[in-house]
C-alpha cells in the first residue's frame, strides 16, 4: 500500500512539534509528524513505575505555555486543566525558617528576611521583569531576516529596538550587561540572604545544563518570567495529572485536526537535493518527502548527525 503524501514533514513529537503541526495542519497542509519513542510528547512524557502510579519525565513543571497556543489546540476539550492555582517557592531552612515566594514569583515573600533584602529583591525583582517583559516578543515573533531583509523585517527590528531604547541610556547599558552576565553575580550585588540567593539560583537553572556562575544563566531567569502559567504572569504550575497529561492533550488536539502521527519512527537522516531538504529518511531506510520538513529537535542533532 502507498504511503500517503504529506505536505510537511515535523521531526520530533514533543510538545514544540505536536503545536508546530496542529498550527500547520489548521492552516490547510497535510501534515506527518515522526517521533522516535513510543509515544508523542517528549520530555513532558511520564512513565508508569507502578500500576495507577506515573512519574513526570524530564519536565515536571509548565511555565512557558503560551496562551495562544492552549486556546488554538482547544487544549481543554482534550482532558487538559491545571491541578490547582500556580506553584510558590519555597527555600527551606534546617532551622525551620523558611522563606516562601508568592506565585507572581516573589511580589511578596513570607518568612523572616531583613528589611534591606526585602527592598533589594522588590527593587531587582521589577528591574527583572521590565528586561523580561522587553525579551518576551522575541519568543513569538517570526525572526527577523538579516541577509536579505524585507520592509516588514526592518520594522520588526525597529520596533524591538525601540522598546529596549525606551529604557533610557542606564537601562539600557544594565539589560545588556545581564543578558551576558550569570545570575550568582547579580544575586550577590544585590542580596545577602543566602536563602533567597540560592532559591532564586535554583529556580534559574533548573531543567537546564548551566550552574549558578555558567556564563549567560541569568538569561534563563528572564526566560522564566517572560512566561506565564494558569493566568498568572512570571509563574509556574503543574498540570492535572502531570505533565504527561499535557503531552497526552497535545497529541490529541494535533489528531483531532488531521494530523498524522508516527511513532517509533526514527529520523536518520534528512534527503537533501539542490541545497533543498525535499524529505526524510528513516532508520530501517524509508524515504519520506515533502515540499517542507520541520525539524522539532535540537539544532545539534539536526545539523551534525541528520545534515550532515
Amino acid at each position: 500500500m502507498p504511503m500517503p503524501s504529506f505536505d510537511t514533514i515535523v521531526i520530533g513529537g514533543g510538545t514544540n512539534g505536536l503545536a508546530c503541526a496542529a498550527k500547520l495542519q489548521s492552516s490547510g497542509r497535510k501534515v506527518l509528524v515522526l517521533e522516535a519513542r513510543p509515544e508523542a510528547g517528549g520530555a513532558a512524557c511520564g512513565s508508569e513505575f507502578a500500576p495507577g502510579y506515573r512519574s513526570p519525565g524530564l519536565a515536571h513543571l509548565l511555565y512557558l505555555l503560551d496562551p495562544r497556543v492552549e486556546k488554538g489546540m482547544a487544549l481543554a476539550q482534550h482532558g487538559f486543566a491545571y491541578a490547582g492555582p500556580a506553584l510558590t517557592s519555597t527555600a527551606v531552612s534546617a532551622t525551620g525558617d523558611h522563606l516562601v515566594l508568592d506565585r507572581a514569583y516573589g511580589a511578596t515573600i513570607a518568612g523572616s528576611l531583613a528589611a534591606a533584602d526585602r527592598d533589594a529583591w522588590s527593587r531587582l525583582r521589577a528591574q527583572l521583569l521590565g528586561f523580561a517583559n522587553i525579551l518576551a516578543p522575541f519568543k513569538t515573533i517570526t525572526p527577523p531576516r538579516i541577509a536579505k531583509s524585507a520592509g516588514n523585517d526592518y520594522l520588526k527590528l525597529a520596533k524591538l529596538g525601540l522598546a529596549a531604547r525606551m529604557l533610557g541610556k542606564d537601562q539600557f547599558r544594565e539589560l545588556l550587561r545581564m543578558l551576558l552576565i550569570n545570575v550568582h553575580d547579580v544575586l550577590n550585588d544585590d542580596l545577602t540572604d543566602a536563602r533567597l540567593k540560592g532559591l532564586v539560583a535554583f529556580d534559574t537553572t533548573l531543567g537546564s545544563w548551566l550552574g549558578p556562575r555558567s556564563p549567560n544563566s541569568l538569561i534563563l531567569l528572564l526566560n522564566r518570567l517572560a512566561g506565564q502559567a494558569a493566568g498568572e504572569a512570571a509563574a509556574v504550575a503543574y498540570p492535572r495529572g502531570g505533565m504527561g497529561a499535557l503531552s497526552a492533550a497535545m497529541g490529541k488536539a494535533a489528531a483531532a485536526c488531521g494530523v498524522t502521527v508516527r511513532t517509533d519512527a526514527r529520523a536518520a537522516g534528512l534527503i537533501i537535493e539542490n541545497d533543498r531538504v525535499v524529505g526524510v529518511t528513516l532508520t530501517g531506510g524509508e524515504e519520506i518527502r515533502a515540499a517542507t520538513v520541520v525539524s522539532a529537535i535540537s539544532p545539534k542533532t539536526t545539523f551534525l548527525q541528520l545534515a550532515g
